[in-house]
């Protein structure tokens, strides 16, 4: 969203931090970095509200959850190793 709509308050749930985790390359980096850490959640992986992608979303919480397995892995790996 732009700034001037989430500044009129028109879609003040669309502007909450928890919907822009995944909005570009950027934001999905930084979250999957922090995600190694456990400090994203996964209720970051939900779309907003006025939109109805259940696959969507359970296809993104999917993802996310083989990325933590694949992360929790090779960070068992390095400990071992």
């Amino acid at each position: 969203k732009h700034a001037s709509e989430c500044d009129s308050g028109k879609y003040p749930m669309s502007c909450d931090r928890k919907f822009k985790s995944f909005a570009n390359l950027f934001e999905i980096v930084q979250s999957l970095y922090w995600a190694i850490y456990g400090l994203v959640d996964l209720d970051h992986a939900e779309l907003q509200p006025r939109f109805k992608h259940e696959f969507t979303e359970f296809v993104g919480k999917l993802m996310f959850g083989v990325y933590s397995w694949i992360a929790l892995i090779v960070l068992l790996n390095m400990l071992i190793a």
